[in-house]
């Protein structure tokens, strides 16, 4: 679930915490125009704001395509800009482009339980499972993660095509939404959502990827 977008909006609960910027080396996913970095400083600040300390949040979508690793890698190097421990479980359809694709990790993996695993920074790593076909991978992982104090993003598959998000349910805090701008209708996202909540998990927020603004930016700003 692998896209480049130039212009996005990112719809979640207002932000106010003030981030301490990490000094580690540029992370390759984090190699965007600053306006971008500053909407997943926003989104990283919300996450914060609505969640404990450290917590599994699951990313999915409506359809493949819409951005979920696009969305997971930027987040998670807003995670590490900000000196917070996290985690990048991938379990999105490995047919696309994966989490080690995106952050150019061309070592072999530690083996982690049911998880291969790559270290990026001291705060920062990225793990995927051995057999992308156990929808109950890593779920001890993820909990010991989260009780070591590391946040944890798992990128999951979407949810017209996988029940896994709903399946890996009881091992998170919560779930966001990437939704692609014009191609989703309201009626389906709240299905989606309403789906997703009868599990007990909540729904944190939407992530609204590739918007176009029909007005220039001057305009907007006016306005």
């Amino acid at each position: 679930m692998h896209c480049c977008p130039d212009d996005m909006a990112l719809t979640m609960i207002s932000a106010g915490l003030k981030l301490t910027r990490s000094t580690d080396r540029e992370l390759r996913p984090w190699r965007v125009p600053e306006n971008i970095r500053e909407r997943f400083r926003g989104l990283h600040a919300s996450l914060c704001r609505t969640t404990q300390p450290a917590a599994a949040i699951g990313v999915t979508a409506i359809e493949a395509g819409e951005g979920v690793t696009w969305v997971v890698s930027k987040l998670a190097c807003a995670f590490n800009e900000a000196s917070q421990s996290v985690a990048v479980v991938d379990v999105s359809d490995q047919r696309r482009s994966s989490q080690a694709d995106v952050f150019g990790l061309d070592s072999a993996p530690t083996q982690d339980g049911d998880l291969k695993r790559w270290s990026v920074t001291g705060d920062l790593l990225v793990a995927a499972p051995q057999n992308p076909g156990d929808l109950d991978v890593g779920k001890a992982e993820l909990s010991h993660w989260i009780r070591a104090g590391r946040s944890v993003l798992v990128d999951c598959k979407p949810v017209s095509s996988s029940s896994q998000v709903l399946q890996l349910a009881s091992a998170l805090t919560g779930v966001v939404i990437v939704v692609q701008a014009e191609c989703q209708r309201h009626q389906v996202l709240a299905s989606a959502i309403t789906s997703i909540e009868r599990t007990g998990v909540p729904v944190l927020g939407t992530v609204l990827n590739r918007r176009r603004n029909y007005i220039p930016g001057f305009l907007y700003r006016i306005l």
